[in-house]
């Protein structure tokens, strides 16, 4: 598999948005209600991600400062 191939599509070029908004909500007692809420803005262009059971997050150094690496699999 090409590794292009492993990024999800639900937004292109995601590393021309700016983090404006990261929100972790753990529920110690059911990992399955646990969240991330993300938010995104380029311009005037506003998404909000929300992404269900989190695991496996890697945060870059100098965040929340844009990266350039933000990269959605």
């Amino acid at each position: 598999m090409h590794l292009s191939n492993k990024y999800h599509s639900i937004l292109e070029r995601p590393y021309e948005y700016k983090i404006v908004g990261f929100n972790f909500q753990d529920d110690l007692n059911d990992f399955q209600n646990s969240f991330i809420e993300l938010t995104l803005q380029k311009k005037s262009d506003i998404k909000i991600l929300k992404f269900l059971q989190p695991s496996g997050i890697r945060i870059e150094d100098g965040f929340p400062s844009p990266t350039g690496g933000l990269c959605i699999l």
